[in-house]
């Protein structure tokens, strides 16, 4: 009887081992750098002051902030950070998100993807009264549209290339199904902006913002927003080569093979090189000549290096 009860219960771990993630994350070359307003999302190393290790979110070109990656049931959506934010996998008694504009009025945002430390949950929100305008701040809709356990759908991870303050950072990496998001108009091609942040609270963002100096006052979310990109890094609508969120973050037609960007197609996971792209891209290399020789340069070096 003992023996029948200890093997019941074998099986029943094995099954809920077996069904505890719901996806697999994808490995680092599958994502693609979201974009800040000249380039790759980037943040500086303790740049606002009570929002430190976990709560800092750092990045440059080489190592950028935050990344997405895609596949046909789940958003990837990720952020760097300078401390775990979730040790043994429990998180810390913080906030860290995504807030989307899907309409092109960049002093709003109308979607919040925000995992909390409090609920341990990963939640997906709408706002639609705008109460702050401009101010990334903004209290989303209660309640929220979807939540999912952290424990079956985010993670912490090392982040291998980069190393600020002398210690690893860590990738906080979520994962959304399309199911929920698409209703809501983050479908995979639409042209959308993301800002990513870190908070004390669940329903808006209040810490330290990715693309914004904290030195320099409190963030606004039209001063910081990004070009517009689209969430899934490979769709190639027009299949002329380059992805949407390469073509809509240049600015050329993604439904017009005729209409694309000069130069060659990045391979995903690598930053694109973009001719005459405005300065606007969504890989560490942007401009012409020179200036992406150096680029390219730089992008051979050890990527593994140490922040004081």
């Amino acid at each position: 009887m003992i023996r029948t009860t200890s093997v019941a219960a074998l099986a029943a771990v094995v099954l809920a081992t077996g069904s505890a993630r719901a996806q697999s994350f994808p490995g680092n070359d599958r994502y693609l750098a979201l974009p800040c307003a000249g380039g790759t999302m980037t943040d500086g190393h303790r740049d606002q002051p009570g929002a430190l290790r976990e709560r800092d979110i750092v990045g440059d070109t080489l190592a950028p902030a935050g990344h997405r990656a895609a596949d046909d049931k789940f958003l990837y959506i990720r952020m760097r950070l300078d401390d775990d934010p979730a040790p043994g996998g429990v998180l810390r008694p913080f906030a860290w998100g995504f807030e989307v504009d899907v309409n092109a009025t960049r002093s709003t945002y109308e979607v919040l993807i925000v995992v909390s430390g409090a609920s341990k949950n990963i939640a997906v929100y709408k706002n639609t009264a705008h109460t702050l305008p401009d101010d990334p701040n903004d209290p989303a809709d209660e309640p929220p549209v979807a939540t999912f356990p952290f424990a079956t759908h985010g993670r912490s991870v090392v982040a291998l290339s980069s190393r600020y303050g002398g210690d690893d950072d860590y990738y906080l990496e979520l994962a959304v199904p399309w199911a929920t998001l698409e209703p809501l108009g983050l479908t995979r091609t639409a042209p959308l902006t993301v800002w990513a942040a870190t908070s004390s609270n669940a329903t808006s963002l209040n810490g330290d913002f990715a693309c914004h100096d904290g030195a320099s006052g409190a963030p606004k979310l039209s001063t910081i927003a990004a070009p517009p990109t689209t969430l899934d890094p490979v769709v190639d609508t027009d299949g002329d080569g380059w992805s949407n969120a390469v073509e809509v973050s240049a600015g050329t037609d993604p439904n017009d093979p005729k209409s694309k960007p000069s130069g060659t197609p990045p391979a995903l996971g690598a930053d694109p090189v973009i001719e005459g792209a405005g300065g606007c891209t969504l890989g560490a290399s942007h401009g012409s000549g020179g200036f992406m020789l150096a680029a390219a340069l730089a992008a051979s070096i050890v990527r593994r290096r140490r922040r004081a």
